[in-house]
């Protein structure tokens, strides 16, 4: 098998597998989002819309986040087109953006693209 031919099978079976873990995600909406995000746990919620290419970057890391965290930290998703209201009282304005939550309230986020390793870093600050 030839170095390019494998290289584009590696990618295939990465990109294929990020994108099974993002679906795994529990999704949120407006109407459960305080009753779900404000149970007083932490949080960290993926604000994404179907048409945001850079919003399939973090697929995969935040499938890991959930595989990883999935008993200790909820790991969830909501699509701003479909839910307006959320995105307006978080102020979010760019996508992608990820929300980190403590206990009901904001402990951060992170704009546009992040690897798993910046993610993780703020899960673990939220475990602390």
């Amino acid at each position: 098998m030839s170095r390019s031919l494998l290289g584009l099978l590696l990618l295939s079976m990465f990109t294929f597998h990020g994108a099974v873990q993002a679906q795994s995600l529990p999704w949120v909406d407006d109407t459960n989002f305080s009753n779900i995000v404000g149970q007083g746990g932490p949080a960290v919620v993926f604000f994404d819309a179907s048409w945001c290419g850079a919003c399939r970057s973090l697929d995969g890391p935040m499938g890991t986040l959930a595989a990883r965290y999935g008993g200790r930290v909820q790991v969830l998703r909501m699509d701003v087109d479909s839910n307006a209201e959320t995105p307006q009282i978080f102020g979010i304005r760019d996508l992608p953006t990820v929300v980190f939550f403590n206990h009901g309230s904001v402990a951060g986020r992170i704009t546009g693209s992040a690897s798993l390793d910046q993610l993780e870093s703020r899960v673990q600050a939220l475990l602390r």
